[in-house]
């Protein structure tokens, strides 16, 4: 970006400078489609990078990540750990930059402490987590699909598995499939409000198989977590499904 005293950074810097960091996959997906997400850093931070093309040229947006996840406590979340010991699922849903992200991290972090096994499949991998206890895959890294990675995690007997975001009919059949196999389970879900994030999630499922994916979630259900960007910072809409945790 410009500044007073700095001149915008052309097209061609950008790409250039870009490049060299992301990955093999995003490079070549932002060559052949005009767009890309990745996630670079180190130990003091990592930043999520959307690479896009248009009119103009090539174009980037950074998000800012934590260079750790936070405890439940520090979020005011300290309700929610009891779902953690349970099975079924627990969605996270908002808007871009409501901090699901974050939330998702926190309650990772959470099982992690609980020395429970946990695989999460992600696209990319944001907040690195360093328990022993916690398995991170990339799609197209270390896993084909989250398909793939949900599978592969159902036969190593994961206590966990963790889906970063449903955003295609694949994510939300990955999702099913560990509900069915019994195990815990937990994602997000972009939707206006925690209340419609369910129905947001099944609605990328074949229309023949929705019915039959909404009772086998609602019943599954154990909480949806919705953060909530405020003046004063960050709340939480919290609800559970076969019980309550915070009200």
């Amino acid at each position: 970006a410009a500044t007073a005293d700095r001149a915008p950074i052309d097209g061609d810097t950008l790409a250039r400078e870009l490049g060299q960091v992301a990955p093999n996959e995003a490079r070549s997906a932002w060559t052949e489609h005009g767009l890309a997400t990745f996630a670079y850093g180190d130990g003091a931070g990592r930043v999520r990078v959307t690479l896009t093309r248009d009119h103009r040229g090539p174009g980037a947006s950074l998000r800012l990540l934590p260079a750790e996840a936070p405890a439940l406590s520090s979020l005011g979340l300290d309700g929610v750990a009891d779902w953690l010991r349970d099975r079924g699922l627990i969605v996270i849903a908002g808007p871009s930059g409501s901090g699901k992200t974050t939330t998702l991290a926190s309650l990772v972090r959470a099982l992690g402490e609980q020395r429970r096994r946990v695989v999460a499949i992600e696209d990319p991998i944001e907040i690195v987590h360093v328990s022993a206890w916690i398995s991170q895959r990339a799609v197209g890294e270390h896993v084909p699909s989250v398909g793939d990675g949900v599978a592969a995690a159902m036969r190593e007997g994961a206590d966990a598995i963790v889906v970063g975001a449903v955003g295609s009919a694949g994510d939300a059949a990955g999702v099913i499939e560990a509900v069915s196999g019994g195990h815990l389970v937990l994602t997000t879900q972009v939707a206006p409000r925690a209340a419609v994030a369910l129905d947001r999630m099944l609605d990328r499922v074949p229309a023949e198989q929705r019915d039959g994916a909404r009772a086998l979630c609602g019943d599954a259900l154990l909480g949806t977590i919705g953060p909530v960007v405020t003046r004063s910072g960050r709340s939480f809409e919290v609800a559970g499904g076969r019980r309550r945790a915070v009200s």
